[in-house]
């Protein structure tokens, strides 16, 4: 049980490292391909890794990049290339931020205790929630 502990403490480490050397990449061209993203960042050092991501839908790419370096030195030196030109569009290099979890889309406002005060007393004065239907049968 603690090499478990011990391995997922390594796995955060390594990812913590990995967002310290990596950068985000903003209004890449749609047509852009990870080889030609290495070969405009060449300069800043060696690259790990190379992310275009696309839509799930469409399977078209978003229009950003994340690029993993080897050393945080390279991740500094991209920093550089930002307002640069990429394949004829002005490229925003910044430095990628660590995801958090628990701060995904899943929980907007579910924890927040001020909407759920909200919520409940919109309940209670039958004002928004459920509501009441056409009025329903009054006997008098």
């Amino acid at each position: 049980m603690e090499q478990q502990q011990n391995e997922q403490e390594e796995n955060k480490d390594d990812q913590d490292d990995a967002d310290e050397r990596s950068v985000f990449v903003k209004n890449v061209d749609y047509s852009a391909e990870p080889a030609e993203l290495k070969d405009h960042f060449k300069e800043c050092g060696e690259i790990r890794r190379v992310t275009i991501p696309v839509d799930k839908l469409s399977n078209q790419p978003k229009g950003h990049a994340f690029i993993e370096f080897a050393t945080q030195e390279g991740a500094m030196k991209a920093k550089r290339l930002s307002d640069s030109l990429f394949k004829g569009r002005q490229i925003t290099v910044i430095p990628k931020r660590k995801n958090v979890p628990g701060k995904g889309r899943a929980s907007r406002g579910a924890r927040n205790p001020a909407v759920q005060l909200m919520s409940m007393l919109q309940l209670m004065m039958n004002r928004g929630g459920r509501g009441r239907g056409r009025g329903g049968f009054r006997p008098y």
